[in-house]
């Protein structure tokens, strides 16, 4: 279902065909359809991306990393330690019922991938 609702909002498309592997229609869902199943407040996932992901997970306070969450778009901003990290943050918090997508910015303090201090970008990128 996640899929279906960040391909939804990509595609800018109220419903989706479902098909069996032969290609023959199974039926159709709705937007509706889809968002009952992430029927959360966006408190509610502010709250779980802060508290379980941020501080849980990744033992990093919270207050390094502002999460503000509108319409299930959870926007990220702040510093964390490395770039890995900000990389495997915004992928958890995609994975997080109700999320339907993960935009912001999210610096980082040391890439790892390259030894070298710093950087900012989407998302740590």
């Amino acid at each position: 279902m996640p899929e279906a609702a960040r391909s939804m909002l990509k595609q800018h498309v109220k419903r989706l065909v479902v098909t069996d592997p032969d290609g023959r229609l199974e039926g159709v869902v709705s937007r509706k359809d889809v968002l009952k199943v992430f029927a959360r407040s966006d408190e509610e996932i502010r709250r779980e991306v802060a508290e379980d992901v941020i501080r849980g997970m990744f033992w990093i306070d919270p207050a390094a990393v502002r999460v503000r969450v509108e319409d299930g778009v959870v926007h990220l901003h702040g510093r964390v330690p490395t770039r890995g990290q900000a990389g495997l943050i915004s992928g958890v918090v995609a994975r997080t019922d109700g999320v339907v997508a993960v935009a912001g910015e999210l610096g980082f303090d040391y890439d790892e991938t390259h030894g070298r201090a710093g950087g900012t970008g989407p998302l740590g990128g």
